[in-house]
């Protein structure tokens, strides 16, 4: 089975794929963004939520919506500035959100070359904001939060404390990113696989693709979820409520409508 992704590249790379968090957790719908005023939208309404998702789909979308091959370099950077601006003032509080997309044009600004190059390498930066939020989540999901600190995270995903805490606060917003994501991706997996669900043996096959993806992952972390309720539900009771959310979305998209 897949990793669901909730926010990624569409196929040709062209714009930003995104899980629509309105719509779970009663069906899944990905959403392509190809324009400054869809991917605009989408942030506004909620359709990315999660402080992570919504700076990734930012400095994706900005790379994915400039032009290639039409303009000069200092043409291309001037469009970036304006769109960066959009996309920003669409959730101004959302210090997630300026800080990715001000982390591509700062790798635009620097980059030598023409406008090809520029974009190259704005695309590479905004992969690996992307990388480093699912390096996150694996570290967390493996070790649980007790055995994870901001320095393995800091190592992990090779960024500065400063950076960790401008981007999540604290600990606190560092975890409750980890269960948002985590909880579109489990959703998101079971929701696809058990709409073909329609007897006992479907059922079976959804069991299988489960311990298939579990092995794929050398059976280390376990449940994403119930790893991490094993390890915050006695500890805050904003990560247990957190947590029962994330699991009546997973109930009610995925097992109420396949029983």
């Amino acid at each position: 089975m897949d990793i669901i992704q909730s926010v990624r590249w569409t196929d040709d790379g062209a714009g930003v794929r995104i899980i629509d968090q309105r719509r779970l957790p009663g069906e899944l719908v990905e959403r392509d963004l190809r324009t400054l005023e869809e991917l605009c939208a989408a942030i506004r309404t909620l359709a990315v939520r999660g402080a992570p998702a919504i700076g990734i789909a930012g400095a994706m979308g900005l790379v994915a919506l400039l032009p290639n091959g039409r303009l000069t370099r200092d043409a291309l950077l001037a469009l970036a500035r304006r769109n960066a601006a959009t996309i920003c003032a669409t959730r101004p509080t959302a210090v997630n959100l300026s800080w990715a997309v001000e982390r591509v044009l700062r790798c635009g600004d620097r980059t030598m070359g023409d406008a090809a190059a520029v974009l190259a390498a704005m695309r590479v930066e905004a992969n690996a904001i992307l990388d480093e939020d699912r390096e996150m989540c694996r570290r967390i999901g493996e070790h649980g939060v007790s055995g994870t600190s901001l320095d393995d995270i800091r190592a992990a995903t090779n960024s500065s404390k400063s950076q960790l805490y401008h981007y999540f606060g604290d600990k606190h917003g560092l975890v409750q990113a980890v269960i948002d994501h985590q909880s579109a991706v489990v959703v998101g997996a079971h929701a696809e696989v058990l709409e073909a669900v329609q007897d006992w043996r479907d059922l079976e096959r959804w069991v299988d693709s489960m311990v298939a993806a579990v092995e794929q992952q050398g059976a280390r972390g376990g449940c994403p979820l119930g790893t991490l309720a094993a390890a915050l539900a006695d500890t805050d009771e904003r990560f247990r409520t957190a947590l029962n959310d994330a699991f009546e979305s997973w109930w009610t998209s995925s097992m109420m409508n396949t029983l």
